[in-house]
């Protein structure tokens, strides 16, 4: 399995994979460079177009990051192979916030709510989050309530 590993560095970040390749990035800027650390050939991998490209995250081949070329942030790809970028996701209404990988698979928070994207296919679906608290007052519990009726009578 490839993975990447994430560094800050002042306002600058790198995301490198295990082939030897980085991405560097100066944080909340134009274009990002992937830079092959065997011969040192770096590569401008977004051609600025007025836009800001965020947050690189490797999956395989393929960086994922945010950019806002559309007019509002969305989740792109770059094929470091084919050297193609694709929009993935094409929301209108709220920013991608942030984006991650692992585990073959992409993550990102748009709307508040946190969406799972299939590199394989490109679809993406939300992720249904729930969390249970533990306070006393919300466990579900039983209680003798005998000695607080007054009448009884069955419902019409």
């Amino acid at each position: 399995m490839r993975t990447a590993s994430r560094r800050q560095y002042g306002n600058r970040q790198s995301v490198t994979n295990n082939h030897g390749a980085i991405v560097g990035l100066r944080a909340r800027t134009r274009v990002f460079w992937i830079i092959d650390l065997n011969s040192l050939d770096v590569t401008e991998a977004t051609p600025w177009t007025g836009s800001k490209d965020i947050d690189p995250a490797w999956v395989g081949d393929v960086v994922y990051f945010i950019s806002d070329r559309d007019g509002v942030a969305n989740v792109w790809s770059y094929d470091t192979r084919s050297r193609r970028m694709a929009q993935l996701t094409r929301f209108s209404d709220f920013d991608v916030k942030s984006v991650d990988a692992g585990a073959g698979v992409v993550v990102f928070e748009q709307a508040g709510y946190v969406h799972e994207l299939d590199p394989a296919t490109g679809r993406s679906q939300r992720v249904n989050i729930t969390a249970a608290g533990d306070f006393p007052w919300m466990m579900a519990q039983w209680k003798d309530v005998s000695g607080s009726l007054g009448s009884m009578a069955i419902s019409p």
